[in-house]
Parts: structure tokens; C-alpha cells; sequence
């Protein structure tokens, strides 16, 4: 008996469907021995044709493949797997592979078939079991296993069979639309019973079973699923790999621009929070405050009414401040003699930069001069700038320094007055990188105490200074902590 197939063929002149169902029992009529020179030249083409038809290279099995087969004692019977695109196929039966010795199995290879078949003039007992066709390629392999069970044979002058099939636990009645027809092969050895359906309906999809008794108590019932077939187009492994190249491709692409996208957009905010959470705090140093801030007096209304207040309430770091607006002279000499003392207190030196600060001198000679003054007192600096920097010069002088190496020693922060005032998009973002880019070069902190409300932060001051003039966006609030060290009266004003 063989295992149950089902085949579905469509025309292209009728829309009427038709499913062929078929299963083969053993029957119990005595017939003569099968097995003869010519049944085995029979079989030497039985892989020829590829009922596939495909029109492929590649390894694959060429016809339809039954996982169940059985046969009568001492009968002819032959396995087939039909492949093509192979180099090898070997043969195992339950898992030791060919040749066998005659206790394990009598089965022996057809070599005009291209090992693709196996087969024995007359089977016994032993050769039942689990035979497995291994066939490969340089670079792939397919395996097929088939149960073989060896039936005894029956003496009875009235035996006969019974063939019947069933759906949803119902037997099938012939009629228009269902017929059940018998064809006996290998001289009525083998009983043949087929399931015809026309006009296939949605409702006939689904689990059928075909019941199979003889005389001897022997029954068999062999289940199969009949299922709607969508023709689909297979393709080559070359083309496959190359899709699958373009699709990695495109996900490590769309990955690398959405790190980029993230990476712009709350990349400076993320390394704030990584340095404030993880880095370690500079404490018990014996410096009195965490930045020393240096400025002109007439940008106090900046430093005094928004920077300071803002560090100190919303971010709770603790500033001192210096004016440089009553010092004269060069800048060498005249800023370490005041600055040494309070920057060695600090960690870190903050200078607002402004045409003011330089005494109206805002060049590149003079901002070289500046910087490097500054970098002699303090090793760590931050440099806010209230106007576009003038245009460098990137010659070196004698020491061999020059402007550009010198901003890239210090932390440069560019100062907007349209991106502090409360609003919303751009001039929002342009607030949250300010403060982002001057905390993220200060010390990591902490905080312990609440953040401002939005209500406390809307109490800020904007203000933006360009030569003299001074814009004002909010009133401005009073810090909590920290104390204002200055020498201008004037500079306190604006926070009354």
C-alpha cells in the first residue's frame, strides 16, 4: 500500500475545479510472485519524468513523495527518491546507512537508476522499518524518510476487501459531484481506490480518510487534508541572497540614520544626563564654589539677571562672580592678578565674552589675547560668547599658537537671546542646547532639592546684549542659594 496524495489540476478553458483523492490497499486476492528481471527494468524510468515540471536547476525531489509503504510477504517491491540538481544520494535504513546485511534488509540499489531507487525481488519480516534517502549538492542536502511494513498473505477461498471513504465522520455516497472509483495495479496485487470531486466548493476543503479491512481483521485508515492551492512563483537562491543582501543593507542603513536623527536631536542632552548620573562628583576638593563666573559690567544684566539665577535655581550650582568692567590695561598682567585667587577657589572659570569685556576691541588679536590669558589662570574654561566671534586668523605666532587652537582648548558656548525667551519651537530648542551645552562642561552635580516649576521657570530673565543695547523678555526671579561676589553696585540693580 502506498502513503495518500492528493493532486489538484485547474484548465484554462473550464472554470470547474477538480481534485483527485487517492489511496491504495492491499488487497487479499493471491496473486503470483511479482518480481521478475523485467519489473525491475520497469522502474529504471520511473524517475525520468519530472511530474514537478519545473523549469529549475537547483536541488530539489522531482515527484511527489509517499512517507508510508507496504507491501506483501515475499513480493517484489521498489522505493524511489527523485531528485535532480544532486551530486550524491545515499541510502540508511533506521539510520545505518547501505549496504546492509541480509538480517537487516534485502534491499539493494538499482544503479541504472542512479541510486534513486532500492528495491528487493522478494520481501520478508526483516525489511520493515524506516528507509531515509539522503541527497545533496556541494552546498545544500534534502532527506526522505519512507515506513515500510511487510504484510502477511491470506488463504481464504472467500476473502475480500473493503474500501470506504469518510468526511467529518460521515461516509462518502457516490453521486454526481462525488465518485469513488477502484483500479487494481501489479497483476491485482495491489487495490487502488480513488476519490473523484467536481466542482470543488469552498466547503469540501478540509481532513478526509480513506478505511481499508480485509478478511483477516487487517484495517489501515490513511488521513489527508485537501487544501486550496495557491500558485505561487518560486525563485532562484541567487536571487534570494540577493534580496537578503539589500534587505541587511537597507536595515543597517535606516539604522545608521536613526542613530544620527536621535543622535542630533537629544544626543547633548543624553551626555548631560550620563555625566551628572555616572561620572564622579568633584567634591571635598576644598573649592568653595563649582564655577567662578568673569564678565564686563555692562553685560551684568545677562550674567546677574539670567545666567547666575538660572545656574543656581534651576540647576542648584553654586557661582561667585567677578566684574572685569573697572580694569584697565593689558590683559596679561591686569586679569591674573585679580582672577588667581577666586579661580583657585572654583572649579571651573566661566568668562561671558563680549566687545565690552575686550574694551571695544573685538578682534581676533585681541579674543587671542584674552584666551590665553585666561587659560594661564585656569585650566578649565568656559567661554560664553554674547556675539558671532570675529573672523580668525589662523596664523600662528612665535610660540606657535594661534587662534583656532586656542577655542578648541576652551568650551565654547554661543549665547542667543531669541532661543532663552520662552516660546516654542526653534527658539525653544536653542534655549534647551544653551543650557545643555554649559552644563555639560561643569561639574557633575547631583541635584537633591526639586526642579523650578514651570511657573518659576517662565520668572526668568532673557536678556541678550549686543555692544550697549539690552533686550528684555520676562521679569527676572531671585536665586535661593549661593552668594553674588561683586564689586558693582550698579550690577545689583537688576535684581531688586
Amino acid at each position: 500500500m502506498t502513503s495518500s496524495s492528493s493532486k489538484i489540476s485547474k484548465s484554462e478553458s473550464s472554470t470547474m475545479k477538480t481534485v483527485w483523492l487517492r489511496s491504495i490497499v492491499l488487497s487479499v486476492t493471491l496473486i503470483n510472485l511479482i518480481g521478475t528481471p523485467a519489473a525491475v527494468n520497469g522502474d529504471e524510468d520511473f524517475c525520468a519524468m519530472d511530474t514537478f515540471q519545473r523549469n529549475t536547476t537547483w536541488l530539489q525531489f522531482t515527484k511527489e513523495l509517499s512517507s508510508r509503504e507496504y507491501v506483501l510477504a515475499q513480493k517484489f517491491k521498489s522505493l524511489h527518491c527523485c531528485a535532480k540538481g544532486y551530486r550524491s544520494i545515499e541510502w540508511y535504513k533506521d539510520g545505518r546507512p547501505y549496504p546492509w546485511p541480509g538480517e537487516v534488509s534485502g534491499f539493494i540499489l538499482y544503479p541504472e537508476s542512479a541510486n534513486q531507487t532500492i528495491y528487493s525481488k522478494s520481501v520478508v519480516e526483516s525489511d520493515s522499518g524506516n528507509y531515509s534517502c539522503l541527497v545533496r549538492n556541494d552546498t545544500h542536502e534534502l532527506r526522505h524518510t519512507i515506513n515500510v511494513t511487510v504484510m502477511g498473505r491470506i488463504e481464504l477461498p472467500d476473502a475480500h476487501n473493503e474500501v470506504s471513504w469518510r468526511t467529518d465522520n460521515s461516509t462518502i455516497i457516490t453521486s454526481d459531484r462525488f465518485q469513488v472509483t477502484s483500479k487494481p495495479r501489479e497483476d491485482n496485487e495491489i487495490l487502488g481506490s480513488h476519490l473523484l470531486i467536481h466542482g470543488v466548493k469552498q466547503e469540501d476543503f478540509g481532513q478526509y480518510s480513506c478505511h481499508i479491512s480485509n478478511t483477516w481483521f487487517q484495517s489501515v485508515e490513511t488521513t489527508i487534508w485537501l487544501r486550496e492551492y495557491v500558485p505561487y512563483q518560486e525563485e532562484g537562491p541567487d536571487k534570494t541572497a540577493y534580496k537578503q543582501i539589500l534587505l541587511v543593507f537597507a536595515i543597517v542603513i535606516l539604522s545608521l540614520i536613526t542613530l544620527v536623527v536621535l543622535y542630533l536631536r537629544f544626543g547633548l542632552q543624553v551626555r548631560v544626563v550620563w555625566k551628572d548620573s555616572f561620572c564622579k562628583q568633584e567634591t571635598n576638593d576644598g573649592k568653595e564654589c563649582d564655577v567662578l563666573v568673569c564678565y564686563d559690567d555692562k553685560d551684568s544684566d545677562f550674567v546677574l539677571g539670567v545666567l547666575v539665577p538660572t545656574l543656581e535655581t534651576r540647576y542648584d550650582y553654586r557661582c561667585c562672580t567677578h566684574h572685569l568692567g573697572s580694569i584697565g590695561g593689558n590683559f596679561g598682567t591686569t586679569w591674573p592678578a585679580v582672577l588667581n585667587g577666586p579661580a583657585q577657589r572654583s572649579r571651573r572659570l566661566l568668562a561671558v565674552l563680549s566687545p565690552a569685556l575686550l574694551h571695544d576691541n573685538w578682534t581676533s588679536v585681541a579674543l587671542y589675547q584674552a584666551l590665553h590669558t585666561l587659560l594661564t589662570i585656569h585650566s578649565r574654561i568656559i567661554c560664553i560668547t554674547l556675539q558671532p566671534l570675529p573672523k580668525c586668523d589662523p596664523a600662528k605666532n612665535a610660540q606657535g599658537e594661534s587662534l583656532p587652537a586656542l577655542l578648541r582648548a576652551v568650551h565654547l558656548v554661543e549665547w542667543r537671546s531669541e532661543g532663552h525667551c520662552v516660546g516654542t519651537g526653534e527658539r525653544s530648542r536653542a534655549r534647551k542646547r544653551f543650557w545643555a551645552s554649559v552644563r555639560l562642561h561643569l561639574p557633575p552635580h547631583r541635584r537633591s532639592r526639586q526642579a523650578v516649576s514651570p511657573k518659576q521657570e517662565l520668572n526668568q530673565m532673557s536678556v541678550a546684549t549686543t555692544g550697549g543695547g539690552v533686550n528684555v523678555c520676562t521679569t527676572v526671579g531671585t536665586s535661593k542659594r549661593g552668594t553674588l561676589l561683586t564689586n558693582s553696585h550698579e550690577s545689583l540693580e537688576v535684581l531688586v
